[in-house]
């Protein structure tokens, strides 16, 4: 099994990540695990790691980050597409289950109020540049 596109993501971008998550204010403590991956086209992807994976890890979400895109990336635009993920997150308070929604648009109502259509607009073209960049090279 080749794992050699996956690494451990650098802690300075985990708590990058931790800082803007402590902002949503969500109502449970979910606990990740990171991973670095260069080749990913994304700055970031989320999924809900399987239960016998969760249990192994101690942890309930992967998250994978792109570091070429955080390298790139304004903090403003790294704001967005982050919170952007972790805003899909919805737990069910009466089980605790962690599922994700997907909203009908891209992104959903409460980030655009947040940071205005034109800088979530911008911070979506400025990821699919760099996603094209990328197959160019």
């Amino acid at each position: 099994m080749d794992t050699g596109k996956f690494k451990e993501l650098d802690q300075e971008i985990i708590n990058y990540v931790l800082g803007i998550e402590s902002n949503l204010n969500l109502s449970i403590t979910i606990k990740y695990k990171y991973l670095s991956c260069s080749k990913q086209k994304e700055l970031i992807k989320i999924a809900k790691l399987a239960e016998q994976y969760s249990y192994l890890l101690k942890s309930e979400i992967l998250i994978t980050i792109n570091p070429d895109y955080f390298d790139a990336l304004t903090d403003d635009i790294k704001n967005i597409l982050i919170e952007r993920e972790l805003d899909k997150i919805t737990i069910n308070h009466n089980t605790g289950d962690i599922k994700f929604s997907k909203p009908n648009i891209q992104v959903s109502q409460g980030l655009v109020n947040k940071h205005g259509y034109e800088n979530v607009e911008r911070a979506l073209e400025t990821q699919r540049s760099l996603s094209l960049n990328r197959e160019d090279v």
